[in-house]
Formats: C-alpha cells, structure tokens, sequence
C-alpha cells in the first residue's frame, strides 16, 4: 500500500507493523523492501526513515541509516507474521 499526500508533514512518535511472513517469501527476485516510510528513491531515504528489507534469507530493519535489527534465520519460522 502507499500513500500520496503532497505537502503533509508528520512527525510519527509509536509506530507499530506486524508483517505477514508470507510478504518476506513472496518479494520478487528484483525486490528487497518490505516495509519503508518513505520511497527508496527519495533523497536521503536510508538517512531520514524506517526501512523493513529481506535480501537473502535475512531480515534488515533500519532505522535513519542505523541497522536496528538484523535477522538471519537457517529457516523461517511457522508463525504467519512477525511484529516489530
């Protein structure tokens, strides 16, 4: 899903996603963000906002240029979604 809204700046204090795992297996070849605040192809993206990426069987949650999470699992596990 994204949203389009020209000229609206927000300021998010609690942010919380629960991703399907189902999203993670499902990335194309050509595809590594799962979750992201803002387009990766912004000006400074990695800089200014909250990046959710799968490359290579590992899981990446970055925050304003800072890996905040990494997550390298020999298998993914049962449960249908992952919360961060």
């Amino acid at each position: 899903m994204s949203v389009n809204a020209p000229g609206v700046v927000r300021t998010r204090e609690n942010l919380d996603i629960t991703v399907p795992i189902s999203a993670l297996k499902s990335l194309r070849e050509d595809e590594t963000t799962v979750v992201s605040t803002l387009p990766s192809t912004s000006e400074k993206a990695t800089e200014r906002g909250l990046f959710v990426r799968s490359d290579k069987g590992a899981l990446d949650v970055v925050l304003r240029d800072n890996v905040f999470f990494k997550w390298m699992p020999r298998k993914w596990p049962p449960c249908h979604r992952m919360r961060c």
